[in-house]
C-alpha cells in the first residue's frame, strides 16, 4: 500500500469529516464575519474538511484510479485551507479538464515534500500527470514517523516571546539555509522528476502565480479569499486552474 509522507502535526485529524482546519477556526471566522460583510463568498458557505487515514484531503489511497487521474501536490493552497471541496484548485481542474484530480496539498509542507511524494508515487503507480504547485521557496520540513514540523511550529512551543521567536527564526531560514540552497535543491528535485516521469510532469511555483494572479497584499484579492482570509479564495484557485489545463493541453 502507498504510504505519503506525514502530514502537519497543526492538523491531526485522520479518517475524518470536520468544520475547522487549522487556521481556518471558528473563532476567527467570527472576527472576519465583522470585517469583511456581505461581499465575501463564505459569509454563508460551509466548509467541510474530509481527511483519509493519512492525513489527506482525498479518498483513501487504494480506492483512487491513479492511472486516469492527475495527482496535485502542493501546500495549503492546494489542500485547500479555508475552502469548500470544490472550490480547490485540483477540484476546479477536474470540473474544468473532466478527469479526475487527486488532492494531495499538505498544509505548511515545504517543496522537499511534494519532491518525495511523488517520488514514492512513481515507485507505486502510474499517474495520468503529475502536477506540482511549489511552496514558498525557503520554507522548511523536519518530520518524524507520524508528522510534519516547521522551525516556527517548534519554537512556538517553546515558550518564547514574539520578538524572539522572530528574530531566531529569522536566522535559521537565512543563515542556516540562505536561498541559493533552496534554489538548487528545487532545481534538482525538477531536473529528478522530470527525468522519472517526462511530459507527465507539470510544475509551477506558488510565487509565479502570485506575480501573475496578485498575492497576499492585492487589494483587489480582499473579497476573494478563503474562510480564513490568509489563503486565496474561489476566483484565484480558478485561475490557477485554468493555467494548469492551459498547460497540460499545450503537451
Amino acid at each position: 500500500m502507498l504510504r505519503l509522507l506525514p502530514t502537519s502535526k497543526n492538523n491531526p485529524d485522520r479518517d475524518t469529516t470536520v468544520q475547522w482546519w487549522g487556521g481556518d477556526n471558528e473563532l476567527d471566522y467570527t472576527k472576519n464575519l465583522k470585517i469583511i460583510g456581505n461581499s465575501w463568498d463564505y459569509i454563508n458557505k460551509p466548509v467541510t474538511y474530509t481527511i483519509n487515514s493519512q492525513g489527506y484531503r482525498c479518498k483513501e489511497f487504494d480506492k483512487l484510479d491513479w492511472e486516469n487521474s492527475y495527482s496535485v501536490l502542493g501546500c495549503s493552497h492546494i489542500f485547500g485551507e479555508g475552502n469548500a471541496f470544490e472550490d480547490c484548485i485540483p477540484q476546479k481542474l477536474e470540473s474544468f479538464s473532466g478527469t479526475t484530480c487527486i488532492n494531495l496539498g499538505v498544509s505548511a509542507s515545504a517543496s522537499e515534500h511534494c519532491f518525495l511524494n511523488a517520488l514514492k508515487i512513481f515507485s507505486y503507480t502510474k499517474v495520468k500527470k503529475i502536477i506540482i504547485v511549489w511552496p514558498y521557496l525557503t520554507r522548511e520540513n523536519l518530520y518524524d514517523e507520524d508528522y510534519l514540523y516547521r522551525y516556527k511550529h517548534i519554537l512556538k512551543n517553546m515558550g518564547m516571546n514574539n520578538t524572539k521567536k522572530n528574530l531566531l527564526y529569522k536566522w535559521l531560514e537565512q543563515t542556516i539555509t540562505p536561498t541559493e540552497h533552496w534554489k538548487y535543491l528545487k532545481k534538482t528535485y525538477i531536473e529528478i522528476l522530470t527525468q522519472l516521469y517526462g511530459d507527465r510532469f507539470i510544475n509551477f511555483s506558488i510565487e509565479e502565480l502570485e506575480m501573475e494572479f496578485g498575492g497576499a497584499t492585492n487589494e483587489t484579492l480582499e473579497y476573494d479569499l478563503a474562510r480564513d482570509r490568509n489563503h486565496y479564495g474561489p476566483q484565484w484557485n480558478t485561475k490557477v486552474a485554468k493555467k494548469i489545463l492551459k498547460e497540460i493541453n499545450n503537451d
